[in-house]
C-alpha cells in the first residue's frame, strides 16, 4: 500500500471517530464508532502500532455488543408497544346484559324495583 493510502486511512479513521461523538442517537454513535475502529485497525496494522490495534479491537467488541443491546432493547420496546396498542373486544359473560324483554324504562334504577 502506498504511504498516501495509509495516511488517508488514518485520517479517515480519525474523522469518523470525531464524527461519532457528534451523534445524538446512541445507535448511530455505535455504528460510526465501529466504522472508525475498523478503519483504524487497518491503519495501525499496516503501521505496526500493536497497542492501537489491541485498543481498536477491544472497541470493536464493545461497540458491537452495545449496538446489539440497543437493537434488542428497541425490539422489546416495539413488541411491548404493539401489545399495548392492540385492541381486543371486551368479553361479556352470558347473562350480563339484560334481555330485550326485561329492558328498563328510561330513568329507572335498580333500587326502585326492590322498593
Amino acid at each position: 500500500m502506498s504511504t498516501m493510502i495509509v495516511a488517508a486511512l488514518g485520517w479517515l479513521g480519525a474523522g469518523l471517530a470525531l464524527c461519532s461523538y457528534a451523534q445524538r442517537s446512541p445507535a448511530r454513535l455505535r455504528q460510526i464508532s465501529l466504522l472508525s475502529s475498523i478503519t483504524l485497525v487497518s491503519f495501525n496494522l499496516w503501521r505496526g502500532i500493536w497497542s492501537n490495534v489491541a485498543l481498536e479491537g477491544a472497541l470493536i467488541a464493545i461497540n458491537t455488543r452495545r449496538l446489539l443491546d440497543l437493537h434488542h432493547e428497541r425490539r422489546s420496546i416495539d413488541l411491548r408497544s404493539t401489545a399495548l396498542h392492540t385492541v381486543h373486544p371486551p368479553t361479556v359473560p352470558s347473562g350480563a346484559l339484560p334481555s330485550p324483554d326485561r329492558a328498563r324504562p328510561a330513568g329507572s334504577f335498580p333500587m326502585e324495583e326492590s322498593a
